[in-house]
């Protein structure tokens, strides 16, 4: 999904969400149908702007969140560690490499 389209998204559940809890109580407390609409308008627009600032906020939290997230066997992304990586070469000590001689 892009940038940007689930908090669009979020918005628009919560704005009509907003219009429909309006819309309700203005009927239910028997408003002019003027005033329902003007308030179900203006609760659409708070309501459209809250979602898309909650929207905002969620997205960046689960992107921030993903690129926390180790990369793991079997996920895109996954490189396999090489056999040799870490793995020091091994160094010989000319001193400890020569045949000892015996003195005696």
């Amino acid at each position: 999904m892009s940038p940007g389209v689930p908090a669009i998204i979020v918005a628009c559940c919560v704005a009509l969400s907003a219009l429909s809890v309006s819309l309700v109580a203005g009927m239910a407390s028997d408003n002019p149908t003027d005033v329902i609409l003007s308030r179900g308008l203006i609760s659409l627009l708070g309501g459209l702007l809250a979602g898309l600032i909650v929207g905002k906020i969620g997205e960046r939290v689960v992107r921030d969140r993903i690129a926390m997230t180790p990369v793991r066997p079997g996920r895109p992304g996954f490189r396999a560690p090489s056999a040799y990586e870490g793995v020091r070469p091994n160094v010989v000590d000319s001193a400890a490499s020569s045949p000892t001689t015996n003195t005696h």
